[in-house]
Order: C-alpha cells, then sequence, then structure tokens
C-alpha cells in the first residue's frame, strides 16, 4: 500500500509503442502541455530567478548523458498547474503497462505498474544538482518501468538520482522502501515493524549535503502523519484515504490548502493497493467533491 497526496477533469492518454510516446502526449495533451511550459516559465523566474532560456539550457546539460543511457525515451503543483494533470497509461513492448498520474509534458512521475511496482514522490530541497545521473521524473519513470521493487532499487542505485527528492518504490511481493536522495547520495528509509514509511518535504536522514526546509511546516506534517497511522488498526483503501483527509494546522495540514500564507494546494490524493493492483484517485482537496477514478493497469 502507498500513499501520497499531491483540479479540473484530468484527461486520459493512452501511448501503445516507445516511438509514440512522445508525438501521442504533445498533440493529445497540446493544451495541458503549453499549460506546463508557461507555468514552469513563470514558476522559475519567480523562485529561482531563472529565465526559459536559461532553464532548457540547463536541462540541456542532461542531454549527453541521458542520450547514452536512455536511447529509446522521448523526452520532448501550485494550483495554476492542476489544469495540466493527466493520466496517462503506456503499453509498451518488454516492459510493463504503466498507468500514472502527471503533468501534461512530463515523462513520469506517480503511479504503478502491471507488475505490481508503485512510485510516489516528494519534493525536496537541498544543495547540488549532478548531470550525470537521472533527472527526477526519469527516476521515476526508470521505477514504473521496472518489473520489480528490486529491479527499480538496483537501477537507481546504479545510476543515481540528480537532485534532492524522496521516492517510495514498493511492489505486492516486498513492500516497500524510501529513497532519499540527493545529488551525491541515496540514503534508504527502511520500513517499520508494520511496514510502514512516512515522508513530507525535508530530508530525515543523514546526507552529504545539507538540505533546506521549503515549507516550515513539513516538520509537523511528519509528525501528524505519523500520529494517524499509529491509530490505524489495518491499513487499507479507506482508512489511509482518511488520513489524507486531516485538516490540523490548516491550511498547512496534511490536506492543504492555498490560502493564508500557504503558497500551495493539494491538487490531488492517490492511494495504491499493490495486492490487488490498482490506486484509487481523487482529484482536488480530499474533501471536496472533486473527479474520483481508478489507475488499473
Amino acid at each position: 500500500m502507498m500513499v501520497l497526496t499531491s483540479s479540473s477533469p484530468v484527461n486520459n492518454i493512452f501511448f501503445r509503442s516507445a516511438a509514440s510516446i512522445g508525438h501521442t502526449h504533445g498533440s493529445e495533451a497540446q493544451a495541458e502541455v503549453a499549460g506546463s511550459l508557461a507555468f514552469y516559465q513563470h514558476f522559475f523566474q519567480q523562485r529561482v530567478k531563472v529565465d526559459w532560456s536559461q532553464a532548457t539550457a540547463i536541462a540541456g546539460r542532461f542531454l549527453p548523458h541521458l542520450q547514452d543511457k536512455n536511447a529509446d525515451y522521448n523526452w520532448d503543483w501550485e494550483y495554476e498547474q492542476s489544469a495540466n494533470l493527466v493520466n496517462v497509461r503506456i503499453e509498451q513492448q518488454g516492459r510493463p503497462t504503466v498507468e500514472m498520474m502527471t503533468e501534461a509534458g512530463l515523462i513520469g512521475k506517480i503511479g504503478l505498474n502491471s507488475a505490481g511496482v508503485g512510485v510516489t514522490l516528494n519534493a525536496i530541497q537541498a544543495v547540488g544538482v549532478s548531470y550525470e545521473k537521472l533527472p527526477c521524473h526519469l527516476a521515476l519513470r526508470t521505477v514504473l518501468d521496472s518489473g520489480s521493487r528490486a529491479e527499480a532499487e538496483a537501477k537507481l542505485r546504479e545510476r543515481g538520482v540528480a537532485s534532492a527528492c524522496h521516492i517510495q518504490i514498493a511492489d505486492k511481493q516486498s513492500g516497500g522502501v524510501g529513497f532519499e536522495c540527493t545529488s551525491v547520495d541515496i540514503v534508504e528509509m527502511a520500513t517499520d515493524g508494520r511496514g510502514i514509511t512516512t515522508h513530507t518535504n525535508h530530508l530525515v536522514r543523514e546526507h552529504l549535503v545539507e538540505g533546506k526546509l521549503f515549507l516550515n511546516d513539513s516538520v509537523s506534517r511528519l509528525t501528524r502523519v505519523g500520529q494517524l497511522l499509529d491509530a490505524v488498526e489495518k491499513p487499507d483503501i479507506g482508512s489511509l484515504t482518511q488520513v489524507l483527509k486531516d485538516e490540523q494546522g490548516y491550511p498547512c495540514a496534511i490536506n492543504r490548502d492555498e490560502r493564508e500564507g500557504s503558497k500551495s494546494g493539494t491538487l490531488f490524493s492517490i492511494v495504491m493497493d499493490l495486492t490487488q493492483g490498482y490506486a484509487s484517485v481523487k482529484i482536488g482537496r480530499p474533501t471536496l467533491g472533486g473527479e474520483e477514478f481508478v489507475l488499473r493497469p
């Protein structure tokens, strides 16, 4: 079982071959891809004073490594980005079928595959970036293209992750593990005696680089989710969905709202049952009447 809180109607896009992925994504979600580009142009300029030409130049520094290691890939949260969420299904030869929630234009994000492997992501800030490792969203896609948790772990350890993030990996056979990543190391976060790992938006373990607390409520939310899970007798889709509705500390709660000093809100919630091979998705804040559907690759 894996949980993440991360709204408008969500588009469904289906791919059937590696060659069609970029073309289909760009044509079927053209408006949403344009929306994502506009969002990140503003986001980069506002947050780190980087204009779009600088951003594309920085991204281009990954290409020599990626073209050498990922020859068959195509690569072309705040509420403004909610209109650009898409539900993507990818059917591909020699790899599991993938179904994921992502932002239009991103090659990988949060979801599960037909082999029973699931992945979620938590954003973290820390010093450093490596242009010879996998960018975060390619790391997520690498997990989703894997046939098991062990395979996904091995790939990420071999390739590394280019910047700070927390990637939760699980499968139906062996349960889950957290990979707390920076540009220089990966620190494993094992599950507890109940098979639970929790994370929010800051570095929890010791690393070779220093993390930055970009959301002051991250520590209190991590404490709160632990308290709520301690009270859950049997983790399942229903009980974990209730955890995601918690509003203690509103608006900077687990169930987050973009108001009164909070710069971000819950765009969607997802709870996965990897044993049964499906995920339950709710668009928007889980206490409001957003679209609900199931991912079943």
